[in-house]
């Protein structure tokens, strides 16, 4: 589980109220400043962020754990337990519990309620 709230230099302006979704898909992908929001190149901070959150990724995909060298531990998800590793809006990843977590949790047993199976 995760939340990632890093806004790249170019975009702080524009997303003062966090960040749309799907926007980690370039970094997960380490293609930023490439895809469907053309823009100034990115910053060295950018590229940076990039990297990491590619490597989490890449390390997912070949062995199934994100975790690696030099890297902030990513908390395994266990149901029973609040934490998320974080990408904060400056670029560095955070394991923490979710503030978000009462919130969703309203709005899923909403959902439930208007939708029983």
């Amino acid at each position: 589980m995760y939340r990632f709230s890093y806004i790249p230099a170019a975009r702080r302006e524009q997303w003062r109220n966090g960040v749309p979704h799907g926007a980690e898909v370039p970094y997960a992908f380490a293609t930023s400043g490439a895809g469907p929001m053309p823009g100034p190149p990115p910053t060295p901070e950018d590229q940076a962020v990039a990297r990491m959150v590619n490597t989490y990724w890449a390390n997912f995909a070949r062995t199934g754990d994100p975790n690696g060298p030099g890297l902030q531990e990513w908390p395994r998800h266990d149901p029973s337990k609040n934490e998320i590793l974080e990408f904060r809006p400056d670029g560095s990843p955070v394991a923490t519990p979710d503030p978000w977590k009462a919130r969703l949790d309203v709005t899923e047993e909403a959902a439930k309620a208007a939708n029983p199976r």
